[in-house]
């Protein structure tokens, strides 16, 4: 996900360079609480925000002023337009995964997601969700812990009592859609509680 345009044919080299780098150097993973690891599981979300285009969501951490524009574009998809741009970018983002993973079922996690369940629907055969729960607070608290991280790559200024607008709005928009969409498809539903607690039984 960190380095998606290069993984396909570069990832044997890069990997165990930058975990060697990262050892040497010390270098922590602030984002998680975890050990630093190159094999971390990654959100295919951050793979298109590094990959070289423009169509992607989280450009909203970038942009916060900009945060009903690209809400529109890449995640209620208003424009049939930006629908087919963003599922361009994602199925090569997918197809490459499948060729480096061959005969392996995909599991993708991405919390924006939640509002583009008719658009996974109709680009791929059959998908299955799992809707993970967490408590609001929990999940506003550890969003706003990433901005926080984030602030070396914002390009506009913004306040504190700014951006907890913006994820109380992001949460319920969230949401919203994933309300809205549900009742065209099965899920299961875990807690995020019991998943990091235990999440073998979870799991099986």
């Amino acid at each position: 996900s960190i380095l998606p345009e290069v993984s396909l044919c570069f990832g044997w080299l890069f990997r165990p360079l930058l975990s060697f780098v990262t050892s040497i150097f010390r270098i922590h993973n602030n984002y998680h609480y975890l050990p630093f690891d190159w094999n971390y599981l990654g959100e295919d979300d951050i793979a298109l925000t590094a990959m070289v285009s423009f169509e992607d969501y989280n450009r909203v951490s970038h942009y916060p002023s900009r945060y009903a524009e690209l809400t529109d574009k890449y995640l209620r998809f208003r424009n049939r337009q930006d629908a087919v741009r963003w599922m361009d970018c994602y199925q090569y983002f997918i197809k490459k995964l499948s060729y480096i993973y061959p005969n392996k079922i995909l599991v993708l996690k991405s919390p924006p997601h939640m509002g583009r369940i008719d658009l996974l629907i109709h680009a791929f055969q059959n998908p299955r969700f799992i809707f993970i729960h967490r408590d609001p607070a929990e999940a506003i608290r550890s969003a706003r812990k990433l901005w926080n991280l984030n602030k070396p790559f914002i390009y506009e200024d913004f306040t504190a009592p700014m951006v907890e607008s913006l994820l109380i709005q992001q949460y319920a928009d969230f949401y919203d859609l994933f309300s809205a969409q549900t009742a065209r498809i099965e899920y299961a539903e875990v807690r995020f509680t019991e998943l990091i607690s235990d999440p073998l039984p979870v799991i099986d």
